[in-house]
């Protein structure tokens, strides 16, 4: 064989290689989001442009699945409502542009809002990603 000949043997094994682990990654996020819609929406109780900003009906399902790291759901449904309304009536929504500047602006106050606070570091470093993925790819 000759030196293109085994240089377009391996490109072809890279490629064929790089699209299984490719295939592996899509099935495994397949089975990590596919069926968590309610807890994925969640994330989007952060967004302070966005129609679930402090809704607690929304960030129940994820809020319960991690009680395991001290959020307690009945605490965040008080702190929800409180921060909602503060959130609504301050001219400072206005300057909050995404979900780190909704927690930036919790922080300070994060001895009264323990529990929502601890959700919100919860979502901002979970890896979320709305794009459906192909389970095929084709050389």
């Amino acid at each position: 064989m000759s030196t293109s000949g085994s240089r377009d043997a391996e490109q072809s094994d890279f490629k064929k290689d790089m699209f299984e682990i490719l295939d592996t990654m899509t099935g495994e996020m397949r089975a990590r989001f596919e069926n968590q819609k309610p807890e994925l929406l969640a994330c989007s109780t952060l967004m302070p442009t966005g129609k679930h900003l402090m809704e607690y009906e929304v960030m129940a399902p994820l809020a319960a699945r991690y009680e395991i790291l001290g959020i307690n759901c009945d605490m965040l449904k008080g702190q929800v409502t409180v921060v909602k309304a503060m959130l609504t009536k301050e001219a400072s929504l206005k300057s909050l542009k995404d979900p780190e500047d909704v927690l930036d602006h919790l922080l300070p106050l994060k001895a009264a809002f323990t529990d929502l606070v601890l959700f919100k570091q919860l979502v901002l470093t979970m890896p979320v990603s709305s794009a459906k993925l192909s389970d095929r790819f084709q050389l």
